[in-house]
């Protein structure tokens, strides 16, 4: 919904609300089941049913150890990548996740990026 917001600023609020609400429930049927059609026999997105486990694995590494967030955000890793990445002294992303996602100002943080945009566009 925010990508639709920031695309079209002055769209009806709850038609966007609406077309929100069926592209999560569409995205989260697909990650769950991998199947984009139940009525298409033995056609599935592997790379969307391969999902679920792989968020439970971190899942898991996050219960014994919160800092696999943290060392994950450097990039696209594997989980069982993250000790070569120590040992090359990558451990955490420049700007940790965690810290921006529990930013109480985050909201103008976000329209910081339209601000400077806008700025952008006058010079």
């Amino acid at each position: 919904m925010l990508s639709r917001l920031l695309n079209h600023p002055h769209a009806d609020l709850q038609k966007l609300q609406k077309l929100a609400r069926a592209y999560a429930l569409s995205i989260c049927l697909r990650t769950y089941r991998g199947v984009p059609d139940l009525e298409q026999a033995g056609v599935c997105y592997l790379q969307d049913a391969l999902y679920v486990p792989g968020l439970r694995l971190i899942e898991q590494a996050v219960a014994q150890d919160e800092t696999v967030l943290d060392r994950l955000a450097v990039g696209v890793v594997a989980l069982e990548l993250l000790p070569d990445l120590q040992e090359l002294g990558i451990t955490s992303a420049p700007q940790p996740l965690r810290k921006l996602a529990y930013d109480p100002d985050l909201d103008s943080h976000i329209l910081s990026f339209e601000a400077a945009e806008e700025d952008e566009k006058h010079v």
